[in-house]
Order: structure tokens, then sequence, then C-alpha cells
């Protein structure tokens, strides 16, 4: 090889190095990096719901599509550390990087590991427990980048980890959008009276529109409970919101519903210990 081509060579080498270690996050303090790589891509999929099988597509109720320069990290960490303590290092520091997240998921509301594993991040390393997974989605505040983070436990009891930071070709307006339409926040004694919780969705029901989706995102951590325990009465509290809501508009009426349980920001519940955030979207 020629001085000018290992020249050439070193610069471009150098000049991939200094752009994923310009995007990377604070790894995890028990973790090692398996693999990292930064390319160029033309048709991104953005995840904002979980992910199942389909036919020659993974099936997604909701995604947004973008290009631009993606840069990639899959970390592996001890048996002895848990995905949920993964997933709450990577969401702290996507927030002091000035991320807020749109979309989030734990365990089975997650979708099929195989499928997040093969066709959504392409990486072996990320197929393991179902229960055991959490993902999140999140954007910048210039709606110019977006990072997507998935944790996991395998089989061999160790904790397997992924990001992907895309910086898009222009501003994800639409990201924004998505989830920031008209909702409401309901918590504690709002989801135990029907009257208190028909009063505060009323302005929700009243403008809404023929063709709109409903999404329930629902969060419970109710002390001396166990992590199943409140994820499951997450669930049935947002199944009672989406029965409500179904009665009064129709039971054909488009509704998601996102259980996470105990996996939630402090603040969340520093006036109640269940939550249920209502979002709806119009055309």
């Amino acid at each position: 090889m020629s001085l000018r081509r290992l020249w050439i060579s070193c610069g471009l080498w150098l000049a991939c190095l200094i752009s994923l270690s310009a995007q990377a996050l604070e790894p995890f303090p028990y973790s090692k990096v398996l693999k990292e790589d930064t390319r160029t891509v033309a048709d991104y999929r953005i995840v904002l719901s979980g992910v199942y099988p389909g036919r020659g597509e993974p099936r997604l109720d909701r995604e947004q599509r973008a290009s631009g320069e993606v840069s990639r990290q899959t970390l592996e960490i001890t048996s002895d550390r848990s995905p949920r303590e993964v997933f709450e290092h990577y969401r702290a520091e996507a927030e002091k990087e000035g991320f807020s997240l749109v979309f989030e998921c734990h365990g089975r509301d997650c979708g099929d590991s195989a499928t997040w594993s093969a066709d959504i991040f392409a990486r072996s390393e990320l197929y393991g427990f179902m229960r055991d997974q959490h993902f999140f989605t999140a954007v910048n505040r210039d709606l110019t980048e977006v990072l997507m983070f998935y944790t996991i436990r395998r089989g061999n009891q160790k904790v397997y980890a992924h990001w992907e930071r895309l910086r898009s070709v222009k501003p994800l307006a639409d990201l924004k959008t998505s989830l920031s339409t008209t909702q409401v926040t309901l918590q504690g004694a709002e989801l135990e009276r029907l009257s208190l919780l028909e009063k505060k969705l009323a302005p929700l029901l009243e403008a809404r529109g023929d063709q709109d989706t409903w999404i329930l995102v629902s969060w419970a951590r109710e002390p001396n409970r166990s992590a199943e325990r409140n994820l499951r009465t997450s669930r049935q509290q947002a199944e009672l919101v989406a029965d409500l809501l179904r009665r009064r508009i129709g039971p054909d009426t488009d509704i998601r519903i996102h259980a996470l349980g105990p996996w939630g920001p402090e603040s969340l519940f520093a006036e109640e210990d269940r939550v249920i955030s209502v979002h709806r979207e119009g055309e």
C-alpha cells in the first residue's frame, strides 16, 4: 500500500471513530462493547410501538421513517445486573443530553424478542426472555436526532443492550406531534370513581373525531407489590379506561394500551401510585 493510500485509510478510520464517539452515550459501568459502527441509512425505521412477527416484515402499530447517519453500539453486561437497571441508566443518560421519550415499553408489551433481534436491530445477541426486555425511543429538542435503546436478559443470564442514534437529514416534526396531541393524565381516585373519570375525559371526548386513535400509557407502583403484579395492575386499570371509551364512542374505537407497570420516572409517582396518560390523536 502506498503512503498516500495509507494516509487516506487512516483518515477515514479516524473520521468514523470521531463520529461514533461524538454520539456515544456514557456506558453502563459493568459493560463491554461487542459491536459498534456508524453508517448512512436512506430508509431508517423509528419504532413507536411493540414489534411482532409479520409476513416478510415485522408488524408494528406505529413507526416512522427517516434518513440520515446512524451510530450503533451493542453491549454485554454481567449477569449480576438487571435489564431494568441498565434501562434506567440509559434513560437517564438520554434525558441528560436533552432527549425526551416519545415511546417506551417493558416486558411482553414490547412484543417478540426474536423480531427485535432479527428484524429491527439485526443483532443475534438481543434474543432472550420477553419478560426481561425494555425499550425506549427518544427525540432531542430540535427534532434532528432520535435515540432508540433496547435491553434484554438472555438464556445465559447475561444482560445485553443496544442503542442506535439517528442524526436526521431534516427535522422530524411528525415525530414530535405524533405523541404530543391532546392528552389528559388520570391518577389515584380518578381511576376508581366513574364520575371523576368521566369528568376528566370529557374535554377529549367532546373534541374527538371519527378516525381518532386513543393511546393509553399506564403505570402502577404500589408499595409491597412485585414488579409483575404492578405490571398486571397497570394493564387492568388501562383496560377499565378503554372499556369506558368504547362505551362512549363505539366498540370499534382504535385504542392502544401500553402497560408499563412500575417503570417510570420518580417524578411520575410523586403524588399517586397509579397513573394513566390518555392521548387522543386525530387525523
